[in-house]
């Protein structure tokens, strides 16, 4: 069957990122660093991310989140195949301003489909 294979990793695996498009999956959902992450594979596999669900989600504010979303589209979109997301599932406390900040800076910057 055609399926979309997600790999999901939120562990610090710098020393391996360089073999993850051999894996064979599709996308890449990350919460190692995202220059580093879209400097390695960044052209060889599409990447999810890698915005962090506490630090910046639960606890910053709407302003520090767009301009962070903005920030992480700019890297990871760099070199194509990108998705935002969060680096990993988001507390249920999370403010919905946050949430759509994200989306904002989504449909500021981000190509839909």
């Amino acid at each position: 069957p055609k399926a979309i294979r997600v790999y999901h990793n939120e562990g610090q695996i710098d020393h391996v990122i360089h073999k993850i498009p051999e894996i064979g999956a599709s996308v890449f959902h990350f919460g190692t660093d995202i220059q580093k992450t879209t400097d390695l594979i960044g052209d060889k596999i599409c990447l999810m991310g890698n915005i962090n669900p506490i630090d910046c989600m639960l606890n910053g504010t709407a302003k520090e989140v767009r301009s962070e979303c903005l920030r992480v589209l700019h890297i990871g979109a760099a070199k194509g195949g990108f998705m935002l997301s969060t680096a990993g599932g988001m507390s249920i406390n999370t403010p919905p301003q946050n949430i759509n900040s994200m989306f904002e800076a989504v449909n500021q910057y981000g190509v839909g489909i």
